[in-house]
């Protein structure tokens, strides 16, 4: 499964998305992303390729 790009997350309008963690309500990717911003400053796209994000 090929992850999405965070551009394409941002512009997305999608309410689910598909994860490694099972399907996840936007909101719900957004609190993960934060999270792992905080350890890892500057590096979203890394997010969204290891947690294998795309629209449901």
């Amino acid at each position: 499964m090929k992850a999405m790009s965070y551009k394409k997350f941002r512009e997305s309008e999608s309410p689910y998305y598909d994860t490694l963690e099972g399907k996840m309500p936007r909101a719900e990717v957004i609190k993960k992303l934060e999270s792992f911003l905080k350890e890892k400053l500057g590096e979203g796209q890394d997010f969204f390729d290891q947690y294998k994000v795309k629209e449901a």
